[in-house]
């Protein structure tokens, strides 16, 4: 069977013993719209508009840049236009639907929210996101660069080796060879070749008919590749197998074809075009406000608002005119709370270490029933 990498993997000694290696993560935009959209449901705009897969694929990249702080990504797309595989199989996704008219309405958005957070797009006219991301990540692991897929295609695992992982951006799971091989029951390498004994059925890609995913795992185990069971087909015991591999070995080895993943798209690694940019953060108001995600236009307000005030920790919120009031104790939090205990209205307000809710940690807690007199609770006495 053919290697993972075309010409085997990168090169040693690209990368010295002390050298810190770049790391490029590859957002699989189009899977991850498609899973936020079926995730989220019923979510539109003030103007009406559908935002569920928006706000899913928004968060999703929101937690990666705050988890994983990437300083090298892109998030890469599918194009409408046939690709290679449709020109060796026109029968590829004939039977898939038409993405419904709301998922498509929002990819502009999804786009948009990309370039508003910094995060380069990649898309080319012909070429599935999976191949420009397979080619991707074989030019850049061939300059000692790590790189991070971030993904829930299976497809995608066959592209994992010792300078690739996948990541789930689901379950936060970061797969690596002896990962995918626990989860997936082989190698990364042989990936490709159980594909192609299943068959995709979401793809139209035929496989080999009567055999599923356990089945195609257990054959590639004993006999090694698609071509092994090719070779050893009348020798397999099972009835439906022996036969099925025997009349349809061309649609196998098309179908092989069809889920390799290529590394010949014409896109280049140039680390300073992958380079995480600066949020624009007069945009991303202008964006936020208009998609209705207002606590994440919070997050772009300057200066932070009044409701959600950033002090160092412990420290008394300045007066300005106002008796600050710091409660130390247990004993001097029950006096105060019997003090306003009669109010009409109690004013509460969360005091926060960044101006970034995601980033955030409540550092203290300021009350107060008159304008003139505030009681300020810091964690350290509230623990």
């Amino acid at each position: 069977f053919r290697p993972a990498w075309p010409g085997g993997p990168p090169a040693p000694g690209l990368v010295t013993e002390n050298a810190d290696p770049k790391k490029l993560y590859l957002l699989d935009g189009t899977s991850n719209i498609f899973r936020a959209f079926y995730a989220i449901r019923k979510l539109t705009s003030p103007a009406h508009r559908p935002t569920n897969a928006t706000f899913g694929f928004t968060q999703m990249v929101r937690k990666l840049l705050q988890d994983e702080k990437p300083e090298y990504l892109a998030a890469v797309f599918d194009r409408p236009e046939p690709t290679h595989r449709h020109k060796v199989f026109p029968q590829y996704k004939a039977n898939r639907m038409a993405p419904p008219e709301e998922l498509v309405a929002q990819i502009p958005d999804v786009k948009r929210v990309c370039r508003v957070l910094g995060v380069p797009t990649v898309e080319m006219p012909g070429f599935e996101a999976d191949d420009l991301i397979g080619t991707l990540a074989l030019k850049a692991s061939r300059t000692g660069c790590k790189v991070v897929i971030v993904s829930t295609d299976k497809d995608l695992l066959q592209l994992v080796d010792d300078s690739v992982r996948v990541l789930h951006p689901v379950r936060g799971e970061l797969l690596d060879a002896e990962e995918v091989r626990k989860s997936f029951g082989v190698p990364p390498a042989k990936v490709v070749e159980v594909l192609a004994l299943m068959g995709d059925s979401s793809d139209n890609v035929p496989g080999v008919p009567g055999i599923g995913e356990k089945g195609a795992r257990d054959l590639i185990n004993l006999y090694g590749s698609l071509e092994g069971c090719l070779e050893h087909a009348a020798e397999i015991s099972r009835k439906s197998y022996r036969e099925s591999l025997l009349q349809n070995q061309e649609q196998a080895r098309k179908s092989r074809d069809l889920v390799r993943i290529r590394f010949d798209a014409p896109v280049e690694w140039e680390p300073e075009k992958f380079r995480r940019r600066e949020p624009l953060a007069e945009e991303a108001r202008s964006l936020f406000g208009e998609l209705g995600f207002t606590r994440i236009l919070e997050e772009f307000r300057s200066p932070p608002p009044a409701s959600l005030p950033v002090r160092r920790e412990g420290a008394v919120p300045p007066g300005d005119g106002v008796q600050v009031e710091q409660i130390h104790g247990l004993e001097d939090l029950r006096r105060a709370l019997r003090a306003i205990s009669n109010a009409e209205r109690v004013a509460v307000v969360p005091v926060l270490s960044s101006p970034e809710p995601m980033r955030a940690r409540m550092v203290g807690v300021a009350l107060s029933a008159d304008p003139a007199r505030v009681l300020y609770i810091s964690s350290r006495e509230s623990d």
